[in-house]
């Protein structure tokens, strides 16, 4: 119900108003009554009332200096102007003050009626309006830091974003911790029954929001379907690991008691600045996936192991990205030359720690920009199948360079196959074949398949998770990647071979999407 304030000098008015109308029928309850404006004002501070109905002339403060000095609180209330005197000054400057209506005395009980009507529905637009607004703000907000833990924002925007959801990520001593909300059987009568994902509900993140800001500022935030990540922030540097590690146990706690989702957590390395949030988060998931393939007590076993591997990550990223085939084999191949030369050699379970540790490196790095996060989670689902369940080293050498070659070769285009209707498998086989046509566009597509272009579009979206020109820009960028680091090719004629034409537009779409400029991204990966 809404709370209605009555406001008014003259006590029998007050006591009519009450009953004038059963105002409960309306979805409004009488909070409270005030005798002048000074009482007025002091009970709109402490009752919040969502609507007052206030006289133009009390004693000590007018309805019009009421509303006027109203203005200035965080949350103003809706106006209804009482008056004996049918002044048209006092009509428009009520009005100009944000009075919704102007009754005169002796109030009509129709006209209080309809007013009342009108007032509410006004009121249901206006929390309607406040609502969307509020879960904009916070799908933005959730894409923003999604984008962050990703790498996938650079940082103008990420400048530019954070003004508008508020979110500062200035902090020299942050860290991420994960909980991975785990799947559960659908009723299992056999084993062969579906299984489903629970999913982070609002209500979740809300649970984990408040325990986590017990500890320290943080923001919480649903990442993929089955994700929710917490970034923590600790200026002072008050906290240690195992504070953080306490309150995402509460938050696990919690989550299965409430909400009965149990969930597994880890907490990221120590991010010393805002590029290394991701660092902690890909830390964090990491543990995770390492816990849930090998055990709980598989860190323990890497801690008393000889074995490190030699392999530099960022030089196997780049091999996949130069599509060096041989290079790619070759550190896969040194993994296990090296876990078998030393002591851990009979094992398994080591070796297969810092295999996940360079699937998760990979999937997670900027070279699956021409991936959605569908067919992400596919391949990880898919690596990770191969590693948990071979146990012979040279099967598994081959199935992990059959994986890594596949994902080179299939990088500009992947698509899970079998997953998408007819005309959308054709739409991106055609945007595929014909990225470099500078006129290419979904209507040109769906003439060309004798489609409505808004029905494919539409269907487009729904299939595929993405809009067809964040689709478009996609692939074309993943080609201009390659181009980048395979040729000495100027950005011009880069972005003129992807198909595009404006050479400006070429260097938002590129920063937008990877985060660095083209002349910075071809620095740093030749």
């Amino acid at each position: 119900m809404y709370k209605l304030l009555i406001a008014d000098d003259e006590a029998f008015i007050r006591t009519g108003l009450h009953s004038l109308i059963e105002w409960e029928v309306y979805g409004i309850e009488i909070a409270g009554e005030a005798e002048d404006g000074m009482k007025a004002y002091l009970a709109i501070k402490s009752l919040k009332p969502d609507l007052v109905l206030v006289d133009i002339s009390m004693p000590n403060m007018t309805g019009l200096e009421l509303m006027e000095l109203c203005s200035h609180l965080e949350s103003s209330p809706t106006f209804i102007i009482l008056s004996g005197y049918n002044d048209f000054q006092y009509v428009q400057k009520a009005m100009q003050l944000g009075a919704i209506n102007y009754l005169l005395k002796p109030v009509n009980q129709d006209e209080l009626t309809q007013t009342v009507i009108s007032s509410v529905k006004l009121l249901d637009d206006l929390h309607a309006h406040q609502q969307q607004f509020q879960e904009s703000l916070e799908s933005l907000r959730n894409n923003v830091l999604v984008r962050v833990l990703r790498n996938r924002i650079d940082s103008r925007e990420l400048r530019e974003k954070c003004q508008i959801v508020s979110v500062s990520l200035h902090c020299s001593h942050m860290h991420v911790g994960v909980l991975k909300l785990l799947v559960k059987e659908k009723g299992a009568k056999s084993s062969n029954e579906s299984r489903v994902k629970i999913s982070p509900s609002q209500d979740a993140l809300g649970r984990c929001q408040e325990i986590c800001s017990r500890l320290c500022q943080c923001y919480v935030v649903s990442d993929t379907a089955d994700v929710i990540a917490v970034i923590f922030k600790d200026p002072a540097y008050t906290l240690k690991e195992e504070d953080y590690l306490t309150a995402l146990k509460s938050c696990s706690d919690i989550l299965l008691e409430e909400m009965q989702m149990a969930a597994i957590f880890a907490l990221g390395m120590e991010a010393n600045h805002l590029q290394e949030i991701s660092v902690s988060y890909d830390d964090a998931v990491s543990k995770i996936e390492k816990s849930l393939i090998l055990g709980t007590s598989i860190e323990t076993q890497v801690l008393g192991s000889s074995f490190y591997p030699s392999v530099s990550y960022p030089d196997f990223l780049r091999h996949l990205e130069a599509e060096e085939k041989d290079k790619i084999q070759a550190t896969i191949h040194t993994y296990f030359t090296e876990i078998l030369a030393s002591g851990d050699g009979e094992n398994m379970d080591i070796l297969k720690y810092y295999l996940i540790e360079l699937v998760t490196y990979v999937l997670h790095s900027k070279y699956m920009v021409s991936f959605s996060e569908t067919e992400i989670t596919q391949k990880k689902q898919n690596a990770f199948s191969i590693i948990s369940g071979t146990d012979s080293i040279l099967q598994l050498e081959e199935k992990l360079n059959i994986f890594f070659l596949s994902l080179m070769e299939h990088a500009a285009d992947a698509s899970m196959e079998g997953s998408y209707s007819f005309m959308v498998q054709n739409a991106l086989t055609y945007v595929n074949s014909n990225y470099t046509n500078d006129n290419l566009s979904l209507k040109t597509i769906a003439a060309e398949m004798e489609v409505n272009a808004a029905y494919l579009g539409r269907e487009f979206a729904r299939e595929t998770g993405e809009f067809f020109n964040d689709y478009l820009n996609r692939i074309r960028i993943a080609k201009a990647l390659h181009l980048l680091t395979t040729t000495t090719w100027k950005t011009a004629k880069v972005a003129n071979s992807v198909g595009f034409v404006n050479i400006s537009y070429f260097f938002t779409i590129f920063k937008k999407i990877t985060g660095q400029s083209p002349g910075d991204y071809r620095a740093t990966h030749v």
